[in-house]
């Protein structure tokens, strides 16, 4: 399997992503890897091991201040635009893997890997750690502005996506709102929910935000702007109740014999959480695989966003939504 790396995206690029790739590597060595970034700092970190890799040069590098899809035109040279030529150029790549921005990523994707034929937009899902196991939410973040066929397209795409993934023949979904009724929202979740109502998909109605991760549904859907704001808030959550539990646990003298057995717990405890399970997620509805991994991903995350680009490759889910 031939994979494409961003090494110039992130807050930790390049080292992170070259010693995540180190890690890959050695744990499968079936893998391939194209490394696009500066050769000379790609060199410096990988040392000698640096011959063992394909390295293509970069000029220019896109950060989260410049605009998307002008930045694709302009900057035709960084790292995202000639890894994105890359895959669609070359038959045996299979996946491009970024922490950069998640704008430019997604107008890489549409305006140089293309959609699948009938959809109009791409979306970048999430999974969220939910009661009864884990639900997807899209979109998380990249597509802002929306019409109510988006939301609609979202939902068909995340049906797709967890029938392949997870197995789960004619999954849930549910749209956010204000409100279980109906007529609870904005016009863009009102229109959104009637279109809803009335396709083929098995909606189950609206939930609120309490509900997020109790919910019975395998999907939940929303604009970008809403589902990034659930992420990041969810994220921040995790952060407060992790630490918290974390400052007790290891001042604690009473329910814990060893700190062994604390760190032990709180392992579990993240992993339960589903806090150390994903790296990355899909650009879901383009012809091929490209993933974005987290902006500040450190070398664990982001090898794990590499596990997770092949699992994701080996699914053969976009093989499915062409199909389906």
């Amino acid at each position: 399997m031939k994979l494409l790396i961003d090494t110039q995206g992130g807050d930790k690029a390049p080292i992170a992503m070259l010693n995540a790739v180190q890690m890959a590597k050695k744990e499968n060595n079936s893998l391939d890897f194209v490394l696009f970034g500066d050769k000379k700092d790609i060199e410096e970190v990988l040392g000698a091991d640096a011959k063992n890799y394909e390295i293509v040069q970069t000029e220019d590098i896109i950060t989260n201040e410049d605009e998307a899809a002008l930045s694709i035109r302009k900057k035709d040279k960084a790292s995202i635009v000639l890894a994105s030529k890359y895959l669609v150029e070359h038959e045996d790549a299979d996946a491009f893997i970024s922490a950069g921005s998640t704008g430019a990523l997604l107008a890489a994707a549409m305006l140089i890997v293309k959609r699948i034929d009938g959809f109009k937009r791409a979306s970048i899902p999430t999974f969220l750690p939910g009661l009864k196991g884990p639900t997807l939410l899209l979109d998380s973040g990249a597509n802002v502005d929306c019409e109510p066929e988006f939301i609609y397209e979202f939902a068909k795409l995340g049906s797709k996506y967890v029938e392949k993934l997870l197995g789960i023949q004619n999954p849930k979904v549910a749209l956010v709102s204000n409100g279980a009724e109906a007529k609870k929202g904005n016009e863009l979740t009102k229109k959104a929910h009637e279109i809803l109502k009335n396709s083929e998909l098995n909606f189950i109605g609206n939930i609120e935000a309490n509900e997020i991760l109790t919910t019975e549904a395998d999907i939940i859907v929303q604009d970008g702007f809403v589902g990034n704001v659930i992420l990041k808030e969810l994220e921040g959550m995790s952060k407060v109740f992790v630490g918290n539990v974390k400052n007790f646990i290891m001042q604690d003298n009473k329910y814990f014999s060893s700190d062994e057995m604390k760190m032990l717990f709180m392992k579990d405890l993240m992993s339960l959480m589903g806090l150390t399970k994903y790296g990355g997620s899909p650009v879901l509805g383009v012809n091929k695989a490209i993933i974005k991994a987290h902006g500040n991903s450190d070398e664990k995350a982001f090898y794990l966003a590499i596990k997770n680009t092949v699992d994701f490759v080996n699914s053969g889910v976009i093989e499915y939504l062409k199909e389906n």
